[in-house]
């Protein structure tokens, strides 16, 4: 048994956190117990939220494929919930959906993007990154010749 230096109650040592000393010294269980802990934690982030968001965004942006992995691992975890969420978020909000459906493919045929190449063109077939520039730039082609013409059309009936 130890005691909380927080609540002052006395808990098991399992309701402690083991701290490792530096060099490998050995360890020792911290003063406070993980209650306590976690609502100190928590106390802190809200009275320092912006320094903890930017602290957080700086170690996502550094940690790309460690978070990028826990992100992964996370929604496997809760698939479904994720998927239900989003169901009912579609059927709430469906003419929003769908304008953002509609906005969001012009964009990717505006662009030309790799994903609106290989699913318009290739059929999401593998394809290399150098056959996906040169059909996009067989499309910037085909669009310039269309303005052209459509230019020249214009001249002649004015």
């Amino acid at each position: 048994m130890k005691e909380c230096k927080k609540c002052r109650e006395n808990k098991p040592i399992s309701e402690f956190r083991e701290r490792k000393s530096i060099g490998g010294a050995g360890s020792y269980f911290i003063g406070e117990c993980r209650k306590c802990e976690l609502a100190a934690a928590r106390e802190y982030r809200l009275r320092n939220i912006d320094k903890c968001k930017k602290r957080l965004s700086e170690w996502k942006r550094n940690n790309k494929e460690i978070n990028a992995a826990h992100s992964r691992k996370s929604y496997a975890n809760r698939r479904e919930k994720c998927y239900e969420t989003s169901r009912l978020w579609v059927e709430k909000n469906r003419d929003r959906y769908l304008a953002y459906l509609s906005d969001y493919g012009k964009k990717q045929a505006e662009n030309l993007t790799d994903s609106y190449l290989r699913t318009n063109f290739f059929r999401n077939v593998p394809v290399e990154s150098d056959v996906l520039d040169m059909k996009r730039a067989q499309l910037q082609l085909l669009r310039e010749t269309k303005k052209l013409l459509k230019a020249i059309k214009e001249k002649q009936n004015a």
